[in-house]
Formats: C-alpha cells, sequence, structure tokens
C-alpha cells in the first residue's frame, strides 16, 4: 500500500486594491499605445520599408512603447554586460516569461534592434 501523497499549499494572501488597480492601468497604456500609434505606424513602416528600403523604422516606437508599459507598470531595471555583446554577431535571448514585463525588458535592455 503505497503512501497517500498530501499537497501543500502556502496561504493566499489578499491582494490590495492599488495593485490590481496598477494591473489594469498597464493593460490600458499597452491597448492606447497601440491603437493611437502602434496600428498607424506599422503599416507606415512596411510601406517605408518596402518602397525606401527604410529598415529600422519600426524599432524605436516599439522600444518607446515597451519603456512606457514598464514605466506604467512600476518596473525598475538595471541592465548591465553591455560590452560583452559583440555587435557584429547575432545572439538569442530568452526569459522565463514569468510575467508579462519580460518581453518589454529584454527589448528596452539589449540597446539594440532585436531584428
Amino acid at each position: 500500500m503505497q503512501p497517500e501523497a498530501k499537497v501543500i499549499t502556502a496561504p493566499s494572501s489578499p491582494v490590495g486594491l492599488l495593485p490590481k488597480l496598477r494591473y489594469y492601468w498597464t493593460y490600458i497604456v499597452a491597448a492606447l499605445w497601440f491603437l493611437f500609434l502602434g496600428v498607424p505606424l506599422i503599416p507606415l513602416g512596411f510601406l517605408l520599408r518596402r518602397f525606401f528600403g527604410v529598415q529600422d523604422f519600426i524599432y524605436a516606437p516599439g522600444r518607446f512603447g515597451a519603456r512606457l508599459y514598464l514605466h506604467a507598470a512600476g518596473a525598475r531595471w538595471h541592465a548591465s554586460g553591455h560590452e560583452h555583446l559583440d555587435p557584429n554577431k547575432p545572439y538569442v535571448f530568452v526569459s522565463n516569461h514569468q510575467s508579462n514585463l519580460d518581453a518589454p525588458l529584454i527589448i528596452v535592455s539589449i540597446g539594440r534592434n532585436p531584428g
């Protein structure tokens, strides 16, 4: 006879009103940025690349949107070690996706266009 498996869970603490408001605020900021800037800039970037060969147009507004999202979420970060990255080599940056902040943090922190 096998012993019965026990599942131990930590007691959950109630989430206050302020963290919930900040959570929804970040999505409102991201949605408004994408609606008013992202939607017009994506086709413009496509046209600039197709007809004029401009490759890096969309990265600066994308980085701005990622930084805006991080600030709305109240995130603070410090990236170091850029001097160890060779600008002539490709790299793969991987996160363990613990939250919705992982992708914007990578975009803002690597210091060059991720494309």
